[in-house]
């Protein structure tokens, strides 16, 4: 039971980590922060209260922070996970699917929540360029997913392989060990600097186009 107020700790931690970024890197271009949520946590009564709390209390912009469910948190009730992500969807918050793909309702999902991101299972991302099938899903969800609106996001990139299979499939974000290993506040501070991280995703811009923004995306691990 104790998901519910580590819970709630972690989200009032991102908020004022996301304040204290926002501050101090006020040339850098919105790093979103993505929080990993409970099926629990969906189902507590207070939890978009205790949201707009948290943001309230931090000053944090609520559109550089992004809930992310895994399918499983939203398959024992989606009824009731709806309404709570209507009501945080309402406060200004970005909404995830995590390891898209791997459940059994992933389709329905997105005819049912109104997502910003998507993240495509890292046993996807394994197969880019050595398994036909999961080259090809990875692609479709891709194509998929721009002609709803939602950005795609790859998780467990380690080799630039698959990077540059990524970039030619106009996928909008990456994630995984090629750019770094899970880090604390401090060193993404250091990454954020003036020089930055020499790996930092770069999305497909028109060759003219050099001094397109460049895209850090960072995750915040909860415990589970």
């Amino acid at each position: 039971g104790l998901i519910v107020p580590v819970g709630d700790w972690i989200i009032s931690e991102v908020c004022h980590q996301s304040r204290r970024w926002q501050d101090e890197y006020p040339e850098r271009p919105a790093l979103n922060i993505k929080i990993n949520v409970s099926a629990r946590q969906l189902g507590q009564a207070n939890f978009t209260d205790n949201l707009r709390q948290a943001l309230e209390s931090s000053g944090a912009d609520p559109d550089r922070i992004c809930l992310e469910m895994a399918e499983g948190a939203l398959q024992y009730d989606v009824a009731s996970a709806w309404s709570t992500l209507r009501q945080a969807k309402g406060i200004g918050v970005g909404l995830a699917i995590d390891d898209f793909g791997t459940g059994y309702s992933s389709l329905s999902y997105l005819r049912q929540f109104n997502l910003d991101l998507l993240t495509i299972d890292k046993s996807f991302v394994d197969g880019l360029g050595r398994n036909r099938e999961d080259t090809i899903i990875v692609e479709h969800v891709i194509a998929m997913a721009k002609a709803l609106g939602i950005v795609t996001v790859a998780e467990g990139v380690e080799e630039e392989r698959q990077v540059e299979q990524l970039r030619s499939m106009n996928c909008d974000l990456a994630q995984g060990h090629y750019f770094s290993h899970p880090q604390p506040p401090d060193v993404i501070s250091h990454l954020m600097g003036r020089n930055g991280n020499r790996q930092e995703w770069r999305p497909p811009t028109a060759p003219e186009d050099e001094h397109a923004p460049v895209v850090v995306l960072s995750r915040f691990q909860s415990a589970r």
